[in-house]
């Protein structure tokens, strides 16, 4: 079972490279950056990471400077 979900986890890593190469040059901003939110949740997914927010307000903000001290390469995904 383990070897399935990594399996899942490496093709899924395959096709954002493919999706970079392959679609992101003909399509807008707007776009990729659908694309990148749907991908980093579907990687979350796979990996069983579960997302949580504490402060309501700082995710309703207009803008806000995220930090990250990189605890995993995970966080980056998190962040997207």
């Amino acid at each position: 079972m383990a070897a399935f979900r990594l399996l899942r986890i490496v093709l899924h890593l395959f096709a954002g490279l493919a999706t970079c190469a392959l679609v992101f040059p003909f399509i807008g901003a707007p776009a990729r950056i659908a694309r990148i939110k749907r991908w980093s949740v579907k990687l979350l997914a796979l990996c069983r990471v579960r997302v949580e927010f504490t402060d309501a307000g700082v995710r309703e903000a207009s803008r806000a400077l995220i930090v990250s001290n990189h605890v995993s390469w995970l966080d980056i995904f998190v962040i997207n």
